[in-house]
């Protein structure tokens, strides 16, 4: 498929499906912007040599992304990484941003946006997909005609990334969705360590991004019990918005008060009940217990740290939700992630990342070395990928070529970094390493 770079800003909007709401007469469409490939490949910059990890194909390379915002805000446009899907696109690859669930309206939780999740991947490899999008370009009037074969996803040729709460969605696809996800793109993620005094300990001093102590009283409509209103209404796109730089008191602060809703759950330690659904009785409150235990075992010197993947914090977890935490979810066949992070974030701890890239990592090293056994290697050989500090990833790890799990975390920046003014100066290496790595296992083979 061959586009105009200059068009490519302007995305075409599918509808991936339809929920009616709890009056039965109103349909909720959900809907995803697909960002059209300018390639094929114009970025030398890009090019990599030919891998193992691809095979011939028939159908187009997409990344599909999920927006941030604590799964309580925003929409398929919202926090959008522009520097993402340009290079995505540049390398001739679908960029495609959808909408999905916000907790807590409707009694939605991470179930249902799991649901929605799911569903965004069936549309987009099914016959549905195609003809609506041959439609949409056919109503774009470009004057160009588009072979149906690149209208087609390829199922063995997609990614999944995401930035914040939509970093938690793209996890949660790793291990859930069919087709798999061929990679993932994790962007200062959510999810990574739910077990910690973040997620389930009430606060009473700032902590989330300089902000201030919120009222719970002013928030009443969100919080447990809802609302009848807010219990019968599903919303998937609630846009975010801002205060005016010369606001007197917020100024270019969040104005849409749904946007304060995840930094209420966090101040007040229940986060994981809105995220789970489990309010009676609370499995915030329950982790809560098992995490001051292990702080006062830590402390006592009876173990050295917090095991993050405790068995402890796991039993506490109804055998229903297990599927919704991350860091339960990795094994052999996760998909080769790359992990992006500020050292300095206070909306989502950079630990969450190190705890996933751990666990990737060590996932990945026992499968290589068990391999390796079977093929009659010595299974030693598996000690190239090292346990040196986080931030000197090169020392880790084999070859960018070859290592399967990346991680840079960036010292003094906070949350969305990459949304800075100077970002695209300041992080361009490391936004052109994040494209190569898609693309290694997006090419065709």
């Amino acid at each position: 498929m061959q586009t105009d770079p200059s068009n490519a800003k302007q995305p075409i909007t599918l509808v991936y499906k339809s929920i009616t709401q709890a009056d039965g007469l109103t349909n909720l469409p959900f809907k995803l912007d697909v960002y059209l490939p300018c390639g094929p490949l114009p970025l030398e910059e890009l090019q990599q040599p030919a891998t193992n990890n691809t095979s011939p194909s028939n159908g187009s390379s997409a990344v599909v992304y999920f927006h941030g915002g604590g799964l309580t805000v925003g929409n398929r446009k919202s926090w959008f990484p522009a520097w993402l899907q340009k290079r995505v696109n540049a390398a001739g690859h679908f960029f495609i941003s959808a909408d999905y669930r916000l907790i807590p309206l409707g009694l939605s939780t991470a179930h249902e946006v799991l649901e929605d999740i799911k569903d965004v991947f069936s549309f987009i490899c099914s016959s549905e997909f195609e003809e609506a999008l041959a439609k949409g370009l056919s109503s774009s009037d470009d004057g160009t005609t588009t072979p149906k074969s690149q209208l087609r996803i390829d199922p063995n040729r997609i990614a999944v990334a995401g930035t914040s709460s939509g970093g938690t969605c793209a996890y949660l696809a790793a291990k859930h969705v069919e087709p798999k996800p061929r990679v993932l793109l994790s962007l200062y993620a959510a999810g990574g360590d739910f077990f910690t005094s973040h997620w389930l300990s009430p606060k009473a001093t700032v902590f989330f991004r300089g902000r201030e102590m919120l009222d719970p009283s002013a928030y009443s409509t969100w919080v447990y019990p809802l609302s009848t209103e807010e219990r019968s209404t599903i919303v998937s796109d609630s846009p975010n918005t801002y205060f005016p730089l010369d606001h007197p008191t917020t100024p270019g602060w969040p104005s849409n008060p749904r946007s304060k809703l995840a930094q209420l759950y966090l101040q007040l330690g229940n986060y994981l009940d809105y995220y789970t659904g489990q309010h009676e009785p609370s499995l915030s409150a329950a982790l809560r217990g098992a995490l001051h235990s292990a702080q006062a075992q830590a402390q006592s010197g009876s173990q050295s740290e917090i095991d993050a993947n405790a068995k402890e914090f796991v039993d506490l977890i109804p055998e229903r939700h297990r599927h919704l935490f991350p860091q339960l979810l990795v094994d052999s066949f996760w998909p080769p992630t790359f992990f992006y992070h500020g050292a300095s974030d206070s909306a989502v701890p950079v630990q969450e990342t190190r705890n996933m890239y751990d666990l990737v990592r060590k996932a990945k090293a026992a499968a290589a070395s068990t391999h390796r056994r079977q093929a009659g290697a010595d299974a030693s050989a598996i000690g190239s990928l090292g346990s040196g500090p986080y931030n000197e990833l090169d020392r880790q790890l084999d070859s960018e070529t070859e290592a399967e799990v990346h991680l840079i975390i960036r010292e003094g920046e906070e949350h969305s970094f990459d949304y800075a003014p100077d970002a695209e100066v300041k992080f361009k290496e490391d936004f052109d390493r994040m494209a190569r790595f898609l693309y290694r296992y997006l090419r065709r083979g």
